[in-house]
């Protein structure tokens, strides 16, 4: 038998410092597994991004449970069967079974169902989780170009995991990845999108270059503003990003007016969030609000030199 992905001790004592149930653990546990064997086995094709990238690697206190997100470098040329021959794990320590779809011309999206060796998943009536007809980790792979390749060499690290728990992988660096979240943002009215700039600007301000952020959104706005989530909205330049970033009436119906059920459900913090100071803890709908909005004000003046020349 293949060793174990991870074991009981590991998930009682994730419990205890993520304050997650034992089920979205599990859901943890699978994704990170993924995410080692693609960058064990896979690792010079793919790019992570999104909330995995800046949970496990950035060291976000927002949780990202089950979803990865990543870039395929060759996804011009990559079919369905690519991927999902590429997620498809079998006997290390647990079983990953993805299926793959096009989302749109630009998007892959896949399932991965999983077992784990050596860990009950059947329901337990002293357990706080239940399992569904399926535990599946969300997988999401864009068609797009890495723009910013680094040199600082980046370690994913997730306790849950029995073994090897800290690896390297190709990520995001992290002015790309705040210009992902500010698009993001932008485009959909998910909270967490507008939580991750927030956090950003809280504990990595001196190392975000705003001029180099500035021109990441102009490069990947002009690739992305024929999809049709810029064309729905009418975000035809870069002047429209600023409004609808900072647009009071969104950030009341979609942040401060859903808050109560999205700290309950969705924007899931690290308990150790909540020691952080009055004025500091993102936990605090106003805080995560004040300083969303402290990253854009930063941005704002890079951004507009090079949207100034379309007002002429």
């Amino acid at each position: 038998m293949s060793d174990p992905i991870t074991t009981e001790e590991l998930l009682d004592a994730g419990e205890e410092r993520t304050g997650l149930l034992r089920g979205q653990l599990l859901l943890m546990v699978a994704k990170s597994a993924a995410i080692r064997h693609i960058a064990i086995n896979h690792g010079e094709k793919f790019v992570l991004k999104g909330g995995s990238l800046l949970t496990h690697v950035y060291g976000s206190p927002r949780q990202s449970i089950a979803d990865a997100d990543y870039y395929h470098l060759d996804a011009d040329t990559v079919t369905t069967v690519d991927l999902e021959e590429a997620f498809t794990v079998a006997g290390d320590g647990f079983e990953l079974d993805a299926e793959f779809r096009y989302r749109d011309p630009s998007m892959f999206e896949g399932a991965a169902v999983f077992e784990i060796d050596q860990i009950d998943l059947s329901p337990a009536p002293q357990k706080k989780w239940r399992r569904g007809p399926e535990l599946k980790v969300m997988i999401s792979i864009r068609t797009g170009e890495w723009l910013d390749p680094h040199d600082q060499e980046l370690y994913y690290h997730d306790p849950l995991l029995a073994g090897d728990d800290r690896f390297r992988v190709q990520g995001l660096s992290l002015d790309e990845l705040a210009a992902e979240k500010l698009l993001g943002w932008c485009t959909k009215d998910l909270a967490k999108h507008f939580v991750d700039p927030a956090y950003l600007k809280r504990e990595y301000d001196s190392r975000l270059d705003y001029a180099k952020i500035a021109s990441l959104v102009a490069r990947k706005f002009e690739a992305e503003k024929g999809e049709r989530r810029y064309r729905e909205l009418g975000i035809d330049s870069l002047a429209k990003l600023g409004p609808r970033f900072t647009s009071e009436e969104r950030i009341d119906r979609v942040i401060r007016g859903d808050w109560t059920r999205l700290a309950q459900n969705d924007i899931l913090f690290l308990p150790q969030e909540e020691a952080r100071g009055d004025g500091e803890t993102l936990t605090d709908v106003e805080n995560v609000i004040r300083s969303g909005l402290a990253f854009w004000g930063s941005l704002d003046p890079e951004l507009a030199k090079l949207h100034a020349p379309q007002r002429r």
